[in-house]
Parts: C-alpha cells; sequence; structure tokens
C-alpha cells in the first residue's frame, strides 16, 4: 500500500507512523509521478512537517514544506539520504535547490560520513554513490575517512564503487 493512501485527514498521522514502523518502510511512492520520498519516522514533529504536503495546491504531493525542512544546518545521515532523494526524484525542484543541496552536502561530507558510519547505515552511503557525490577529486577523501571510523565494512563497499565507477590506472589485481 501506498503510504500517501493512508492520509486522510490529520487524525490518520498516528495511523501512518505506526505503518511505517510497522513495516520498516520510510518511504513513500508519490501517486500519479515515479517520485519516492523519505519520511524520517523517527522525528514525529518534523514527520508532521512533511505529511501536509500530501493533496495540498492540487498536488499528489507539494514538496515546499519537504524542501524548507531540508533548509536546516543540521545534516544527519537520515537528512542527507532525504536530500539524495529529493535529488534523484526533483519534481518541482528549482535549479538554485538542487545546487544548494548538492552544494551543503559537499561542504559537509565529512561529516554525513562518520555519522553514516556510527549508524553503520549503509542504505545512506548507497544513496550518496547513486547520486553522484564522490568524484575522482574526493573519492580518497572519502575512503580515508571511513576508514579511520574503523567502519571497513562501509570503506569496502564504497572502494568498490570506486572500482566500478571511478577510472583508475591502479591495478586491483592480485
Amino acid at each position: 500500500m501506498k503510504l500517501e493512501e493512508l492520509i486522510d485527514s490529520r487524525e490518520d498521522r498516528d495511523a501512518i507512523l505506526q505503518h511505517c514502523r510497522v513495516t520498516g518502510d520510510d518511504r513513500a511512492e508519490i501517486r500519479d509521478t515515479e517520485d519516492t520520498v523519505i519520511f524520517p519516522v523517527e522525528n514525529e514533529t518534523l514527520t508532521d512537517r512533511l505529511l501536509t504536503g500530501f493533496g495540498k495546491n492540487g498536488k499528489a504531493y507539494d514538496y515546499m514544506a519537504y524542501d524548507r525542512a531540508l533548509d536546516s544546518a543540521w545534516i544527519s545521515p537520515r537528512r542527507a539520504g532525504m536530500m539524495m532523494m529529493r535529488l534523484r526524484y526533483p519534481t518541482d525542484l528549482t535549479p538554485e535547490k538542487q545546487a544548494e543541496l548538492r552544494q551543503k552536502i559537499s561542504e559537509n561530507l565529512e561529516k554525513i560520513l562518520k555519522r553514516t558510519a556510527a549508524e553503520k547505515n549503509q542504505e545512506v552511503l548507497g544513496l550518496l554513490c547513486d547520486g553522484g557525490v564522490f568524484t575522482a577529486d574526493n573519492i580518497d577523501d572519502a575512503v580515508r575517512t571511513l576508514r579511520g571510523t574503523g567502519c571497513y565494512e562501509m570503506m569496502v563497499m564504497l572502494m568498490n564503487w570506486k572500482k566500478e565507477h571511478i577510472r583508475s590506472d591502479f591495478d586491483y589485481s592480485l
């Protein structure tokens, strides 16, 4: 069941949060679009604000509330994941907002990686990889950051991504 199908009124908020917790699914596919957004169900105040976007302004989902929530200076792994999903599904996303999100992730990448490693959140690391965050210029620093956290599984995940996606003259054979 799509999450927005549960939303008929503000009274459904608890049912929505319960659905997310029981299923473990914090993503919602937006009706009549290809879009998917992440709702941080562990933060009920933020989720409340984000849920107000359904059915607003004549749209299946009005992203204004979502985009405002991404303006926060605090960059948790969850918020970084939300940003990456927003960039992946850019419905109604202005070029200025897109550039702002990319800059915020770039400027905070080391913090994001450290917090992501502390949470062992491979999903967010995958979103960062898929979203084009890592380049030949920053990939080695990112690997060093993950190595410094002691989260070797995620470090190997990033090294494997580097091997597949970033051209190198290094011979990986043994």
